[in-house]
């Protein structure tokens, strides 16, 4: 990563450290990479992607730069795991998707319906 682009990744951590007016916010980054290796007097090119783990973001618990530059990392060699010899030759997307993070909140909680309820029903328990 060249160096303006880590300031960049670098003021995107204190922007997305200060949108804490939601309490608590999911951070999901989904990074696009241009992959590059060396066959006989060729050279192949690949496109990778990589969606990272979440980080979940609020007061007292920060986005973790390391976190998300380690994790990229192991993408990048689990994607050469199996011996491709493809390097990583440039990033050329990174979305960074940010959404309310609300645990607590709401949920799909769907009451039983009364006639099961009154009927005594039986269910199938696997």
């Amino acid at each position: 990563m060249h160096s303006h682009e880590c300031y960049e990744f670098l003021s995107m951590t204190v922007k997305i450290n200060n949108i804490l007016r939601f309490r608590s916010i999911r951070v999901v980054v989904r990074v696009a990479a241009e992959f590059t290796r060396q066959v006989e007097d060729d050279t192949q090119h690949v496109q990778g992607s990589f969606t990272l783990r979440p980080q979940h973001v609020a007061s007292g618990h920060y986005f973790d730069f390391h976190e998300l530059t380690n994790e990229m990392s192991l993408s990048v060699d689990n994607f050469n795991a199996r011996g491709s010899g493809y390097v990583l030759d440039h990033i050329t997307d990174c979305i960074v998707v940010i959404s309310r993070y609300r645990p607590l909140a709401g949920s799909t909680y769907i009451p039983t319906p009364s006639s099961t309820v009154i009927d005594r029903a039986q269910t199938c328990r696997h």
